[in-house]
């Protein structure tokens, strides 16, 4: 009788999936201000739909489910914030790629090239995010306080995030002093 009743007490005790969860009144901002955009966008596209429409607007849609579940309940869902992370994610790696293949456009800012623009993205917002659809934390999976097994993959991962945030600070200041070098010149 005591084991049935350990097994049933066991998932009580297990760490939360997500080591971070979002505020509630963030919930309640976002969900509304997304529900809007989606259907903005799925209005604007009226009858003529390209593929990019319908995978803007399925994104749209995602977004919103996922934002919809996460404001219900969060460790219920925890899936939902990990789709959002993921989506994020690889929307930054997608613009990256996108800004490495695609010629500048001729009305393009010198000063603010699109490829340093999406590169610092990727870094600022899309590696965050990578981390917390893997480990459930925007630090990784040693930022948790609940790991049970470190790998030295885990402990060479923690070194490369920590260098990766100290490049991209040095890399906007670096860029900063040459706008600011740029304009004093011209």
């Amino acid at each position: 009788m005591r084991a049935l009743e350990q097994e049933q007490a066991a998932p009580e005790r297990m760490p939360p999936r997500n080591a971070q969860t979002i505020k509630p009144w963030v919930l309640w901002l976002l969900t509304p201000a997304m529900l809007l955009t989606t259907l903005l966008v799925f209005a604007s596209v009226g009858g003529e739909w390209t593929l990019s429409d319908a995978l803007l607007c399925a994104a749209f849609a995602l977004v919103t489910l996922c934002l919809i579940l996460a404001l219900i309940d969060q460790q219920r869902f925890w899936w939902a914030l990990r789709i959002l992370a993921g989506l994020v994610c690889f929307g930054y790696v997608a613009y990256v790629l996108y800004a490495a293949m695609a010629p500048p456009a001729s009305g393009d800012d010198p000063h603010f090239p699109r490829l340093f623009l999406a590169t610092m993205g990727f870094l600022v917002w899309g590696l965050p995010s990578l981390c917390f659809m893997l480990w459930g934390h925007v630090g990784g999976k040693l930022a948790r306080g609940d790991v049970s097994r470190v790998t030295p993959m885990d402990i060479w991962t923690a070194r490369l995030l920590k260098l990766l945030i100290y490049g991209t600070f040095i890399g906007l200041c670096g860029y900063g002093v040459l706008i600011l070098l740029s304009m004093a010149r011209g």
